[in-house]
């Protein structure tokens, strides 16, 4: 299933290489093989292998004629930039650049890292680099350990402003905001009043504890903007045995997982 996100069709459910380590390639290979056609991806080395993403693309196996039965046209890539407040000790940019120059070696890198361009960042200048695969970038707007974010910062304008030249120069087709924590309405609202580029996507933690997230929810679907609810599963795995979900798992004839998915 996909969701129509202005010109660009969004899969309904995403397969994220996060925290798979070593297993990023034989686990990617296998999500491909069951039919996922959307991945989900940052750019933070610690957590996420897109250089095995990247090889488990390589590894789809050919029809007769040679051609790959799953072009890249069909499949859909997201990676994310995450500011320096809430990188890891393996950076992937320099920590003394300006904003923009730490998104755009963020990007150029996860372009690298996923198999989309043939040489290393900042190792070759090109005055007109080659169309980006990949669909879209997302803000991450995790707010540092310890402390709450309901608004965007200077740091995380500059940032948005880099990404949409990226959008401007062809390099990634559109642009998204993400929170590995509960994301504030107000934030998306004045960032999709204020940017250039609109945000299509909004990736966030959907719990039940928390009402599912409505609020968000029906705010993006007002603006039009595509929703993704974090840890369904993995952050309501209280609810697997709920025995009001279970009843209509089993009227379904599906697990109660893929019942709060479906939901």
């Amino acid at each position: 299933l996909e969701s129509q996100v202005g010109k660009l069709a969004v899969p309904t459910i995403l397969f994220s290489i996060k925290n798979l380590g070593n297993l990023t390639y034989f686990a990617t290979a296998s999500a491909l093989e069951k039919g996922f056609i959307g991945l989900d991806s940052a750019n933070l080395p610690s957590r996420y292998k897109e250089s095995e993403l990247a090889r488990a693309l390589a590894s789809v196996p050919t029809k007769s004629d040679g051609e790959s039965w799953l072009s890249r046209e069909k499949l859909y890539v997201q990676t994310k930039f995450l500011p320096i407040e809430i990188q890891d000790p393996l950076c992937p940019y320099s920590e003394h650049g300006s904003e923009e120059d730490r998104v755009r070696e963020s990007f150029e890198q996860s372009e690298y890292e996923l198999g989309f361009r043939t040489f290393r960042p900042n190792l070759t200048q090109e005055k007109q680099p080659p169309p980006s695969m990949i669909d879209t970038l997302l803000l991450d707007v995790t707010p540092p350990m310890g402390s709450s974010r309901g608004d965007m910062n200077e740091a995380l304008w500059q940032a948005w402003d880099a990404m949409e030249q990226l959008v401007s120069s062809g390099r990634v087709k559109s642009l998204g905001v993400a929170s590995q924590t509960r994301l504030s309405p107000k934030l998306v609202y004045h960032l999709y009043q204020d940017a250039r580029v609109k945000p299509t996507i909004v990736q966030a933690r959907c719990l039940a504890r928390d009402g599912w997230d409505m609020n968000m929810r029906d705010m993006c679907s007002k603006l039009g903007i595509a929703y993704q609810g974090l840890s369904l599963v993995k952050g309501n795995d209280y609810l697997l045995d709920d025995p009001d979900l279970a009843y209509i798992a089993e009227k379904c004839n599906k697990t109660t997982a893929q019942v709060i998915l479906r939901f």
